[in-house]
């Protein structure tokens, strides 16, 4: 079946279905720009939003949103793996780092902009809040995201 979308043998894309994988790779490639210019939009919204409206999320709630997700998330991850490595999982030595590097890099992320999509899609009519506290977790994210990375690759390094 795969033989129809990719060509197997010389990678020379002359596979019968070649060009409906190439079409589905290059939607694939636009989800991320699409998705930060959704952000940007209901960003956007946010800012010509009366005054009522800029006030719906007070100061302790976005820095409570961001103190959870940028740090307490980030430490659960690291103490999860930290108990799975060491008490139920048998994980080859020879993948064991970059695996529990992937189990933690899930956790220190920011919120991803999909959230932004689903909270569009429902109609729930808070984009604008949610817009506001995933920008939060992005201005935030060059400094504490930098020190968790830093923390996990030192720690899967010695592993």
């Amino acid at each position: 079946l795969r033989g129809l979308f990719v060509d197997l043998e010389t990678r020379a894309e002359r596979a019968p279905l070649q060009w409906f994988f190439d079409g589905i790779y290059s939607i694939g490639r636009a989800a991320v720009p699409i998705n930060m210019c959704i952000l940007g939009t209901n960003l956007s919204m946010t800012s010509k939003a009366s005054g009522d409206a800029m006030k719906k999320i007070s100061g302790r709630t976005i820095a409570a949103v961001i103190i959870g997700k940028m740090i307490i998330m980030p430490l659960l991850g690291i103490v999860t793996v930290l108990f799975l490595k060491n008490y139920a999982w048998d994980i080859p030595s020879e993948i064991d780092g970059p695996f529990y590097l992937v189990l933690m890099i899930v956790t220190i992320t920011p919120t991803a902009n999909n959230v932004m999509v689903m909270v569009e899609l429902s109609g729930s009519g808070k984009t604008e809040e949610v817009a506001r506290l995933i920008a939060w977790q992005y201005a935030v994210a060059p400094v504490l995201l930098s020190f968790s990375v830093m923390l996990v690759v030192q720690m899967c390094y010695q592993w």
